[in-house]
C-alpha cells in the first residue's frame, strides 16, 4: 500500500478556510481508500482537531492520520531565514520522524509560501531519510504569483524570503503538480522556466449524481462567484463584463470575503 503525505498549514476545516485547505481534505480523503494518507499541518490546529474527533465530525477525512508540527515563534527564528523557514524545517524533521525507515512513497507540499523547500532541499542532497519518497510542489498559486495579479509585490525581507522558498521547491522537486490548462507554461513564462519535471494531477474528487438543471421563475440566467473578492480572480472584470451588457436577464451573486486589492489598495467589495 503507498504511503502518502500532504503537509500543508492550511487545511480545511480548521479556519482559516480556502481553495488549497478544501483540496487537501478532500483529495486525502478520496485517496485514503486505497492508501495510507497522513496530513502534517501546524499545531494551532492540535486543539480543535481534538474536538472534531471527539464530535466525529464528518467534516474530517475518514482514515486520515493527522500529524502536527510546532508552530515556531518569531523569537525561535533567529538563525533562519524568519519564520517560515523554521516551519519547513520542522516539517522535514517530523516527516522523518513518522517514516524512519527511509520516508514515505510520496510527500506533497503547495507552492504557497515554499512551505516544501527544507525538505526538497534535503531530497536534493541525498538526505537517507527520503530515500524512498518522491518530493511533489501542487501548484495553487504562488504567493508571489498571487501578490503580482493583485497588482503589488512587497520588498520586505519576509516576503521577498517566502519568494525564494517558493522558488527554489519549484525549481528542485521531484515533480511539480498540476491540474492542466495553461498553468505550467503560465509558471514557466513566469519563472523563466525554472520549474521541474511537470506531471499533470488532476484532483481527485468523489463524484456525485449531476442533477437536472431548473429553470429561475423569471427565466434569468443565473451566475454564482464563490470566493474571495480579490483582483487577481477576476471578481472587478465579471463585474464589469456584466454590467456592459445590453440586456438584463441575468442575476449574479458573489459570495466571499472582501480584500483591500481594488484600485489603491481599496476594498473590492466596496
Amino acid at each position: 500500500m503507498y504511503r502518502i503525505a500532504f503537509v500543508s498549514r492550511d487545511v480545511f476545516p480548521f479556519p482559516p478556510f480556502s481553495g488549497l485547505g478544501a483540496y487537501v481534505n478532500a483529495t486525502a480523503g478520496v485517496l485514503a481508500a486505497d492508501a495510507e494518507v497522513t496530513i502534517l499541518t501546524s499545531d494551532r490546529h492540535e486543539e480543535l482537531y481534538d474536538r472534531l474527533c471527539a464530535e466525529s465530525s464528518p467534516d474530517l477525512p475518514e482514515d486520515v492520520r493527522f500529524a502536527f508540527v510546532h508552530e515556531p515563534a518569531a523569537e525561535e527564528a533567529e538563525d533562519y531565514f524568519g519564520t517560515g523557514q523554521l516551519w519547513s524545517a520542522r516539517a522535514f524533521e517530523k516527516l522523518k520522524e513518522l517514516y524512519p525507515d527511509g520516508g514515505l512513497d510520496i510527500a506533497e507540499f503547495p507552492d504557497y509560501r515554499g512551505e516544501g523547500a527544507v525538505t526538497v532541499q534535503a531530497r536534493n542532497t541525498l538526505d537517507p531519510g527520503l530515500r524512498n519518497t518522491l518530493v511533489c510542489i501542487r501548484v495553487h498559486t504562488s504567493d508571489e504569483i498571487r501578490n503580482l495579479l493583485n497588482g503589488r509585490v512587497s520588498s520586505e525581507v519576509g516576503a521577498r524570503v517566502a519568494c525564494d522558498l517558493e522558488r527554489y521547491a519549484l525549481a528542485h522537486a521531484d515533480r511539480v503538480l498540476w491540474p492542466g490548462g495553461d498553468v505550467v507554461e503560465a509558471y514557466r513564462r513566469y519563472y523563466g522556466g525554472a520549474v521541474a519535471q511537470t506531471e499533470r494531477v488532476r484532483p481527485a474528487a468523489r463524484l456525485t449524481p449531476a442533477r437536472a438543471r431548473r429553470k429561475t421563475p423569471d427565466a434569468r440566467i443565473r451566475l454564482l462567484y464563490v470566493g474571495r473578492l480579490e483582483r487577481r480572480k477576476g471578481v472587478q472584470n465579471l463585474c464589469r463584463a456584466l454590467t456592459g451588457l445590453d440586456r438584463d436577464d441575468w442575476r449574479l451573486t458573489l459570495a466571499g470575503g472582501d480584500t483591500p486589492t481594488a484600485p489603491l489598495a481599496s476594498s473590492m467589495l466596496a
